[in-house]
């Protein structure tokens, strides 16, 4: 079983990125795993030795970049600061924003803005993927 290294907290996915995944027969657990377990992808080694910090210190942002199969680019992006985290595709910008809005506002509803048009829960704070615990 692969070391996780931090917490997703809530797991959102644009709705583009989703439609990528399933082209390509690729689950969102499947990169959130490895993106959690420090695999970042395409990352050159300098932002990988950055993600590699801010785990540790679990402040920031660490960004992993996969290529599917197709080509796609799909980003998986943790707040650690702010336990939340967004699967997206390069060009989903205005729909980070929304994100990022959301978690910063501890009093939100049921779900952040944008729900569930264009942003889909993937799962809740707390929950595990495949049973997988930090350490």
């Amino acid at each position: 079983m692969p070391k996780i290294l931090f917490r997703p907290g809530d797991v959102l996915a644009t709705s583009d990125a989703l439609r990528a995944l399933e082209f390509n027969e690729v689950t969102p657990q499947c990169l959130l795993g490895r993106h959690m377990s420090g695999d970042w992808g395409e990352l050159p080694a300098r932002e990988r030795k950055k993600n590699e910090l801010r785990a540790l210190t679990e402040d920031g942002h660490v960004v992993s970049r996969f290529r599917l199969s197709d080509g796609e680019i799909v980003l998986v992006t943790t707040n650690l600061s702010e336990s939340g985290t967004l699967i997206s595709q390069p060009g989903d910008d205005k729909h980070i924003a929304i994100f990022a809005e959301a978690w910063r506002h501890p009093s939100y509803a049921l779900e952040p803005p944008g729900y569930p048009h264009y942003l889909v829960r993937i799962w809740p704070r707390r929950a595990a993927p495949y049973g997988l615990t930090a350490e």
